[in-house]
């Protein structure tokens, strides 16, 4: 034990440093970089051969880290399991975590009774992507994560389905109806605007504390169902992107009139954010919503301005929430292939990409266009085999005469493995 506790900890500096090298670019002494490489391989294989931590025993960790020695407690760790991509951060494997976080998501209009489109399969097969992805990196995050649903009353009929996956599900109402805006033309407009209209609101559940109370979660990524989660994420629960003050972390979005995108969004339930929610609530009430102009007459139109798009903007940019929200890096967290500032972004470097804007979603079988979105496609069709062999589902190919076959969650004949 002592022997892979010492490869660990000297093994993954020699991993981060050679890795940082290979980034920045510039020469190393032939001595330091064959000591560090051989530690970071040697790591490697000891960690694959002899995982630390396993079978539910406490073990004392005692590892170097940038020069600095740590001793960390591992409490009934379960057994972690090396795989290909152990190399993104190998010696986070089996360590304390910091806390307990939650992606989550939201489905409006979904239901077995209405039948299946090819666009509702893929959305579904995405959140199996997304189901399998957080398990496949559980090992390797910083954080313990949790999985969290809002369903409607037009998609509670998927309830079991999310259950199954191993999701905390929440049906929720919206607190607001239509009529209650007083300015007659907003309340007509919200309606239809943006993608499901009013039910956009929805997303603004997470800002309770109580909804999430029973998992004890301190942050919560919340997410579209096109969002395509590619490597380990609790970079986005950490300071410099999510500060310890902030309520939000958001991206911008899709466009240049669209200062906050709403698919992205990273919240820290609170008394604050619980005062937030009402505040926000009662200026959608008011209905000052000025064509061309926005909220108030401050954040421009954009598309789903009505609703959060434009709510959350006026409120944490120009309203009571100034402040307190941190805008994190689009182009590595919320990449849409959509500008000139993200297409050439390294794909390595992208811990997800938004299937939207300029980089339609996978199960459309469409024409990628950008190689950026081409990467994104590929890698996703190979989580996607990843995901069907840890549901022990059959694999598909890829678009069969450009139409899309759903990976069969109805069937009865997957689960989830056990965690224990």
């Amino acid at each position: 034990t002592v022997s892979v506790l010492y490869w660990e900890g000297w093994g993954g500096v020699g991993c981060e440093y050679l890795t940082e090298k290979k980034k920045k670019g510039g020469t190393m002494n032939l001595r330091k970089a064959t000591l560090l490489g051989i530690s970071c391989l040697v790591m490697l294989y000891v960690m694959q051969a002899h995982p630390v931590s396993g079978g539910g025993d406490a073990v004392s960790v005692i590892s170097k880290v940038d020069g600095e020695v740590k001793k960390n407690v591992v409490v009934e760790q379960e057994k972690p399991v090396a795989t290909t991509e152990t190399r993104h951060r190998p010696h986070l494997m089996g360590r304390k975590k910091k806390g307990k976080v939650a992606v989550a998501t939201y489905v409006h209009h979904g239901s077995y009774d209405r039948g299946f489109s090819a666009s509702f399969d893929g959305m579904l097969d995405n959140i199996a992507v997304i189901t399998a992805q957080v398990n496949r990196f559980r090992d390797q995050m910083a954080y313990d994560v949790e999985l969290l649903v809002l369903l409607t009353n037009t998609s509670h009929t998927l309830a079991p389905l999310f259950e199954r996956l191993g999701w905390h599900v929440r049906i929720v109402e919206l607190p607001i109806q239509p009529h209650e805006i007083r300015n007659p033309q907003i309340a007509k407009e919200v309606v239809t605007d943006g993608a499901i209209g009013i039910w956009e609101m929805i997303k603004l559940e997470v800002w309770r504390p109580s909804l999430t109370a029973d998992i004890g979660v301190e942050m919560i990524l919340l997410i579209d169902t096109d969002i395509h989660l590619r490597q380990p994420f609790d970079k986005v629960f950490d300071p410099p992107w999510m500060p310890a003050n902030a309520t939000l972390g958001y991206t911008h979005g899709a466009w240049i009139i669209e200062k906050l995108n709403g698919g992205y969004l990273v919240v820290r339930p609170s008394e604050q954010s619980e005062k937030d929610y009402h505040a926000i609530y009662e200026i959608l009430r008011e209905g000052d919503f000025r064509s061309g102009t926005g909220w108030r007459g401050k954040v421009g139109w954009t598309y789903g301005g009505r609703t959060m798009q434009g709510l959350l903007p006026y409120y944490y940019l120009y309203g009571g929430g100034v402040g307190r929200a941190s805008m994190m890096p689009r182009c590595n967290v919320n990449n849409m292939v959509n500008s000139d500032e993200c297409k050439p972004t390294d794909p390595t470097t992208v811990i997800s990409n938004h299937f939207t804007g300029g980089c339609m979603k996978p199960w459309s079988c469409s024409h990628v266009g950008h190689p950026l979105c081409e990467s994104f496609t590929n890698q996703w069709w190979e989580d996607v085999k990843y995901a069907e062999k840890f549901l022990g589902l059959p694999h598909r190919r890829r678009c069969p005469g450009r139409s899309y076959e759903s990976m069969g969650l109805r069937s009865t004949e997957w689960k989830i493995p056990s965690r224990e």
